[in-house]
């Protein structure tokens, strides 16, 4: 089973969105078809209130969301998304355990 997205929906859930979504793509360059996405991880931005605390007032929460891995490794895949969510000031990267989420959640993502 998989999903089908229209054009619009691919645009509306993984066209990047500053504060909303988030896309890492991997492409090569093809001689005949010139640059493709080989690859991709998206994740979407949650913030929370932070109730009661003096200096923290919000928490930034990554969701990881759709990704393709075919040339590339999901580990890496997930590591890119996290540096990029780090580097956005997100303060947890969250991911369920769910399709071959597994394989990386079981193993040290160490960078």
């Amino acid at each position: 089973m998989h999903a089908e997205l229209s054009l619009a929906e691919v645009k509306h859930f993984m066209i990047p969105k500053e504060g909303v979504i988030d896309t890492y793509v991997v492409e090569k360059t093809d001689k005949d078809k010139g640059k493709i996405i080989t690859d991709f991880i998206s994740f979407y931005t949650l913030p929370s209130s932070v109730l009661k605390h003096e200096t923290i007032k919000e928490m930034k929460a990554a969701y990881a969301y759709y990704y393709a891995a075919t040339e590339t490794s999901l580990s890496s895949l997930f590591k890119a998304a996290l540096v990029i969510a780090k580097k956005d000031n997100h303060d947890v990267f969250n991911c369920l355990n769910i399709m071959d989420n597994s394989t990386i959640l079981e193993v040290s993502l160490i960078f």
